[in-house]
């Protein structure tokens, strides 16, 4: 068991090592653009989807909250996918992202989404809605994303895990999110990592 413990260790290691200097300017450039968006008044609208509904929950305390100390909450809102009480779950369709986009999102804003690899309709559609808003989007993908990389225009960023297990991918992703949150403390407030 202690054997397949390091070597989970050593595939984890492995797979950040294989994408870290790909994703190195990508990251940096999602990081600008997405202070670029606070400083000009707009805001940052995340969702998650299945097994990644987690990290996106994760990145909005983050830049909620602090990452690395306690500072100022920036303008980021975490799109819900629960229905509440009242609503027919047989009435919940792949929409459940981008009813909030549509009603909500401003020109300027930004759409983080965080996918667990399999291009799931919400996610999709919540692109379609933050483009239909003139709102940019930022996706952190995984393997069997090609339809949700297809939604994708010129002034977007895809952040790709290059993983091809959902273990890898989480962990990839997890990364590029403090990765993400640092900078962007690093802009606004001059913090450093511990």
């Amino acid at each position: 068991m202690e054997e397949q413990v390091i070597e989970h260790f050593h595939r984890s290691i492995q797979a950040k090592m294989a994408v870290g200097e790909q994703l190195a300017p990508t990251i940096a450039a999602a990081a600008q653009s997405l202070s670029e968006t606070f400083l000009n008044g707009g805001k940052l609208w995340i969702a998650g989807f299945g097994a990644s509904q987690h990290l996106a929950a994760h990145i909005h305390y983050c830049l909620s909250h602090g990452l690395n100390f306690e500072r100022p909450t920036l303008p980021v809102l975490l799109l819900n996918d629960t229905p509440g009480p009242f609503v027919n779950p047989d009435r919940l369709d792949g929409q459940i992202y981008s009813r909030q986009l549509n009603a909500l999102a401003d020109s300027g804003d930004v759409l983080l989404v965080v996918s667990p690899g399999d291009n799931p309709e919400p996610l999709t559609q919540a692109i379609t809605a933050a483009h239909s808003r003139n709102a940019t989007s930022i996706v952190l993908t995984g393997p069997g994303d090609s339809l949700l990389t297809t939604q994708l225009n010129a002034n977007d960023i895809e952040l790709s895990s290059g993983a091809n297990n959902q273990l890898r991918n989480q962990e990839i992703q997890l990364l590029i999110i403090f990765c993400l949150c640092e900078l962007i403390e690093q802009q606004f407030f001059g913090g450093s990592a511990p």
